[in-house]
């Protein structure tokens, strides 16, 4: 990836009387912006191999009215030579799990209370030479990018054999999903009950002939076996990987790994004493993607065109998100499902859901 040229530090106040906390130097995980920058590359380039080599440049956007050092976003630059350049806008909001890990260090160090509001703003200082060498790491790791493999499609012909779910952002490329496998997912959150249940999600990523837009079809879902499923938390162990990996060998049709599934028995999670109007409202039947849920995302799924899906099992029925990379952030996003059957209702969708936040899942008290 490309090598940092400045620091960045969170200034962080109380929400509540605006006393200041101080200034904390944090190491953003810079790698999805990296992947946003070659994304963005391959959309408007059209070259894999070409968007795979590029130089990447990271550099803060300087707020409009107070300059530097108070920083408005980052601006990602993919170069392949003189002729070809693309830039994307990282919005400032990418800063915030490294502002969500110092207010845990904080409430840690018995500087904030647990639960309390903080603010913060991001500054960027150019990174000396000396401080750069004392911050590298002595074990020096190159990661080769691969190409994207991109494969024909009829982006038209998909729209025209689906119905759109979800809210569509129109600057993301498409996703489908076959109704089959929305089915397949809510049978095993079904069968699962009282705890979570997993799977990976396989599909490839393909180019329309006409528009040259690109667009990604989910394929099938390959149920997580071997993973450790309780109530509130999913484990996917290697065997899992493997098992994944087996089958789609099996199968034999050169589809990847594009993302996952995982369940939240909301109405599990509910007091057994609250009444059923009650239950209609629980916090619980909120969908959200975790701190936990975001991070395996960024490990194991840290492409630009992979996704999420979250099926939450709640008392007024199944209710169905989709989560994927807008930017390098995570954020809830549309998509189309494909082969609907016609008279069918669809599973609930949520407009907002809760991404990021360290949300313990217990049995509500209400």
């Amino acid at each position: 990836m490309a090598n940092p040229q400045y620091r960045y530090v969170l200034d962080m106040s109380r929400r509540e009387g605006g006393a200041r906390l101080g200034q904390f130097q944090v190491e953003p995980d810079l790698d999805p912006v990296v992947e946003w920058g070659r994304f963005t590359a391959l959309r408007r380039w059209q070259d894999p191999a070409l968007a795979a080599e590029a130089e990447i440049r990271i550099q803060p956007i300087w707020h409009a009215q107070a300059g530097a050092p108070f920083v408005d976003g980052l601006r990602v630059t993919a170069r392949a030579d003189a002729r070809h350049t693309a830039k994307a806008d990282i919005p400032v909001s990418y800063f915030r799990p490294s502002a969500r890990r110092q207010g845990d260090t904080l409430v840690n160090q018995k500087q904030l209370k647990s639960g309390e509001l903080f603010n913060y703003t991001v500054l960027a200082f150019p990174a000396t030479e000396a401080r750069a060498k004392k911050s590298s790491n002595p074990i020096e790791i190159e990661e080769v990018p691969v190409p994207a493999t991109l494969n024909p499609g009829s982006l038209q012909q998909e729209l025209e054999g689906s119905v759109a779910f979800g809210e569509i952002d129109p600057e993301l490329i498409p996703v489908f999903v076959p109704q089959a496998v929305i089915d397949e997912v809510i049978a095993l959150t079904e069968q699962a009950e009282a705890v979570e249940v997993g799977a990976v999600l396989i599909g490839k990523l393909h180019r329309d002939a006409d528009s040259r837009d690109l667009f990604l079809k989910i394929t099938a879902q390959i149920p997580a076996r071997h993973a450790l499923s309780e109530s509130t938390k999913l484990s996917f162990t290697p065997e899992t990987w493997a098992a994944a990996q087996a089958a789609i060998d099996l199968r034999g049709t050169n589809e990847q790994q594009t993302g996952f599934f995982h369940s939240h028995p909301a109405k599990h999670w509910c007091n057994k004493d609250c009444p059923p109007e009650a239950k209609l409202k629980c916090p619980w039947a909120i969908p959200f993607f975790s701190s936990q849920d975001c991070d395996f995302h960024r490990v194991c799924f840290s492409q630009p065109h992979c996704i999420a899906l979250l099926v939450t099992n709640t008392f007024a029925g199944m209710k169905l998100t989709m989560y994927g990379w807008n930017r390098a952030v995570i954020s809830q996003r549309g998509f189309h499902i494909t082969k609907p059957e016609a008279g069918r209702p669809l599973p609930l969708a949520e407009a907002g859901s809760i991404i990021g936040a360290n949300i313990n899942e217990t049995n509500c008290d209400t």
